[in-house]
């Protein structure tokens, strides 16, 4: 979906290590030049034990300076809002980028 529209390949499941904690995640898809993270929320994401471990992560990677954008099966249907949230994201790292 994301190639089709333009968009280049990202990186799957690309391994992140909490420097805290040791524990070890996997991020969906990767944009790692623009520190995008983009995790697919499946049923399961929906379990009080996946939230904790998606909360985890999130956290993490907000830690190390990612943005993290989460997709579900709704956005699949209609992707036009997720591309919107992706767009401003990737401007956000090519400004941040410039400033630099």
């Amino acid at each position: 979906m994301l190639v089709r529209r333009g968009y280049p390949e990202p990186e799957t499941n690309r391994p992140i290590c909490d420097p805290v904690t040791g524990t070890r995640y996997w991020i969906d898809l990767a944009y790692a030049h623009w520190k995008i993270a983009i995790e697919y929320d499946g049923e399961h994401h929906f379990t009080l034990e996946q939230k904790r471990k998606d909360h985890g992560k999130d956290e993490l990677l907000h830690r190390e300076g990612w943005s993290v954008l989460r997709m579900t099966v709704d956005d699949h249907r209609d992707p036009r809002n997720f591309f919107a949230l992706l767009d401003e994201s990737i401007r956000s790292a090519d400004t941040a980028d410039l400033k630099n």
